[in-house]
């Protein structure tokens, strides 16, 4: 679904507009779950702050909700 990203742009802009195709594209819809973040590195070949930076931004723009994993650490 998603392809490596090249060096020559913003790693984290370029993975955006990757999984903003996937959302256009119907590949990802509402209520569906991404893949977990070190899942998104190894398919897109980058680091996790770019990932991270990457759904920050996407967050940011209304186009994904970050959610707690239940059986995080710390968790009540």
């Amino acid at each position: 679904m998603f392809q490596k990203v090249a060096a020559r742009r913003l790693l984290s802009q370029t993975v955006v507009e990757q999984i903003e195709q996937a959302i256009k594209d119907k590949l990802l819809g509402p209520g569906m779950r991404l893949p977990s973040e070190m899942e998104l590195c190894k398919s897109f070949g980058v680091s996790r702050t770019a990932v991270r930076e990457a759904l920050r931004m996407l967050s940011a723009r209304g186009l994904v909700t970050a959610t707690t994993p239940a059986h995080a650490p710390g968790q009540t």
